[in-house]
């Protein structure tokens, strides 16, 4: 992986940017804004930037979009991708963004504590 890469996922660890993904998941409903795919279908969510503006975290929030997983490759798929390429592509973003969220269960806790705070 080339280091530029190796950065960038090594941003999406950041607390900032695991909060910041909480605030658009909640913004978006907890479903995918691609195929409307939601937390009761089971997918896994990613959010996805539509353009990049300095740190991850600092993009406004129209720059970012919940995408489940599938959706959210295909979006970063070049036409003309073979099937064998995709699939790969698919393994290689699953495997980078599970480490970056390694933290899922503190993730999951800090947003059902952020959905009772909004609630109050």
């Amino acid at each position: 992986m080339e280091p530029a890469q190796e950065e960038y996922f090594r941003l999406l660890r950041d607390p900032r940017w695991q909060k910041r993904r909480l605030e658009i998941f909640q913004r978006d409903g907890w479903q995918c804004q691609a195929c409307d795919n939601g937390l009761e279908d089971g997918v896994e969510f990613h959010v996805h930037h539509l353009r990049y503006e300095g740190l991850p975290w600092e993009a406004p929030d129209e720059a970012l979009s919940t995408r489940c997983a599938g959706c959210h490759v295909r979006e970063h798929a070049a036409p003309g991708m073979s099937l064998q390429e995709l699939d790969a592509r698919t393994r290689f973003l699953r495997d980078k963004l599970s480490a970056a969220s390694l933290e899922v269960g503190r993730v999951l806790a800090a947003a059902s504590k952020l959905r009772e705070d909004l609630a109050k």
